[in-house]
């Protein structure tokens, strides 16, 4: 609005809602920058086929976990499911970029058992520790119960993956 002299002024309701577009769109503009700040960056996915890998293998009723009539129990080995054709049918690794051994250790830490699926890549990760390599390797070493003759024992569950770099 104009006064008599010519001079705009606004009222109080006026500047408060000047103001509040201003702050709006502040808020706005700094909700882009940070949106676009995270969805750049890259996602760090080294461990993640290891860690699908071991959930799938102790989690999964199809794979080495033991189970009764009743249910599965995640974290017991059953040496009856303890074989590569087992792994194979319940993880679909088979012809996949993936290698990976399955060793498992009594409480004594000697060795009960030893698997390899895509032997091919699997034994590609000597070479995982090299600067050109084309492999990427992860480990992960867990505490398990196994099942043997309905008898429970203590032990170690070795995992070894080896998968190409893409």
């Amino acid at each position: 609005m104009r006064n008599k002299k010519g001079f705009i002024f606004l009222t109080d309701e006026q500047l408060n809602i000047v103001i509040y577009v201003f702050l709006i769109l502040f808020v706005f503009g700094v909700l882009i920058f940070i949106s676009t700040f995270y969805m750049d960056r890259g996602v760090e996915l080294s461990g993640l086929d290891t860690h699908l890998l071991v959930n799938g293998l102790l989690y999964s009723p199809d794979c080495l976990s033991y189970s009764d009539e009743v249910r599965s129990y995640p974290g017991i080995v059953d040496l009856d499911n303890f074989n590569e054709n087992k792994i194979i049918k319940c993880l679909s690794y088979g012809s996949g970029g993936l290698g990976f051994g399955v060793e498992l250790y009594d409480s004594e830490m000697n060795s009960l058992d030893n698997i390899e699926i895509n032997s091919e890549i699997f034994v590609q990760g000597l070479l995982c520790d090299l600067k050109t390599s084309k492999y990427s390797c992860s480990s992960k070493k867990l505490y398990v119960l196994y099942e043997n003759n309905s008898e429970f024992y203590s032990g170690y569950l070795n995992i070894r993956a080896v998968a190409r770099n893409e």
